[in-house]
């Protein structure tokens, strides 16, 4: 692999990173900023789109985290595949077969491993938007209560 692509490897990984503790900051300022919309105002059924809200970004923010957990296992899971390629690794270093096994295993799992952090990443960004969607009804909704 040229220096090119290791670079671009390392950019993309970066701004993957980036892009998730982005959406994360997000939708923390998304909670606060509903909270602090509502701090006087009396529970009753008109601010369910307010708690749907809440809670669509509150899992937003568990599936961004879980996003964040598979990123680092897929590191970890890079690093043991660049060991078993070099032949560093401990367990299968001067066995071919067991090189063999150890390669097989890490691309699976970093396939796998790709597929959630997909879907985390849906998820993170879906449940945002939602909360979203919910924060507008709840806030046209009350501008109608007061109008």
């Amino acid at each position: 692999m040229s220096d090119n692509e290791i670079e671009l490897h390392r950019q993309s990984a970066s701004l993957i990173e980036k892009h998730t503790y982005f959406l994360l900051g997000a939708v923390g300022a998304c909670i606060a900023f509903a909270f602090t919309q509502s701090k006087d105002l009396s529970l009753n059924w008109c601010q369910l789109p307010l708690g749907m809200a809440v809670l669509s970004w509150a899992l937003s923010f568990v599936f961004g985290c879980l996003r964040v957990q598979s990123l680092i296992g897929l590191k970890l899971v890079n690093i043991a595949l660049l060991q078993i390629v070099a032949g560093t690794d401990q367990l299968s270093r001067n066995n071919p077969t067991a090189q063999k096994i150890g390669y097989d295993a890490a691309m699976e799992s970093i396939k796998e491993v790709n597929k959630k952090v997909g879907f985390r990443f849906r998820l993170q960004f879906y449940f945002l938007i939602l909360g979203v969607l919910f924060y507008f009804i709840w806030h046209v909704y009350q501008m109608y209560l007061n109008f």
